[in-house]
Formats: C-alpha cells, sequence, structure tokens
C-alpha cells in the first residue's frame, strides 16, 4: 500500500542533466520500496485450442534497461526529503488470455540494468561524437 500519496508520481516526465529524459509510467511506494513501475500489454496472436505461454523475463530486457535509465534519472534529478531513490523496478505484463505477471528487479538487477544503459550511452557518445551535458543555445 502506498499511505503516503505525495510519493506517487503517474506519468511525470523526469530529465536527467546528463543528457536524457522520458516518462515513467508510474513511481511508487510498492512493497515498502520506492519503484518504477513500468505497465506493458500483450496480445496472443495464437488460434483457439493452441497452448499459450507467457514471455520470459529474457523478453523483457530492454525494458529493463529503460527503467534503469528512469531510476538514474530519478536518483540525480528528483529524489529529495519528499521522494525516496528508487531502488527497484516491477514491469507489469497484462496479457489478454490470463493475470498479469510481475517481473521485478531488486536493487542489485537494477543496477546491473542501469550499468548496461550508462555502456550503451557512452557509447552512443563516442558514435555521435556528442559529449553530455550540452548547453542549449537561448
Amino acid at each position: 500500500q502506498n499511505k503516503n500519496k505525495s510519493n506517487l508520481l503517474i506519468e511525470k516526465p523526469s530529465f536527467c542533466r546528463l543528457g536524457w529524459g522520458g516518462t515513467p509510467d508510474l513511481r511508487l511506494m510498492w512493497n515498502g520500496i520506492y519503484t518504477i513501475w513500468d505497465w506493458k500489454s500483450t496480445r496472443s496472436c495464437l488460434g483457439e485450442g493452441v497452448k499459450k505461454k507467457p514471455k520470459s523475463k529474457s523478453h523483457y530486457t530492454e525494458a529493463f534497461i529503460q527503467e534503469a535509465a528512469y531510476a538514474i534519472s530519478h536518483n540525480i534529478e528528483d529524489a529529495n526529503d519528499k521522494l525516496p531513490k528508487i531502488e527497484q523496478a516491477v514491469t507489469c505484463v497484462c496479457y489478454d488470455w490470463r493475470e498479469p505477471h510481475l517481473f521485478v528487479l531488486d536493487k542489485e538487477q537494477l543496477k546491473e540494468a542501469a550499468a548496461t544503459y550508462i555502456e550503451r550511452f557512452g557509447m552512443y557518445q563516442q558514435i555521435t561524437g556528442n559529449r553530455f551535458p550540452i548547453k542549449m543555445d537561448s
């Protein structure tokens, strides 16, 4: 339960001074830990009578990396005395044929995903020749 509604952020953009931004679906206190929550939906493309299986955790690797980027941005720019730091991520996959499934990244798994994001961001900077932050002309 989220007794402190002031830390419930729904689709609130977060912009990081290091050069990226985005809009997480939800930031909230979940099971006592401040969490990035991402909704995913999937429809079955299989015909009737065909056994359906949910997608594995590895199918959502890119979503975990995106959630980590949101967490980094939140922890640098938005965390304060009223908003705690993000320490976990939840990907909630909603199916059209079964109950939703949650994939939870704990603090260590979120750190691993963040390291992957930072590595990719560094490669992007090398390829494009861009260095962030960039001073914007007014």
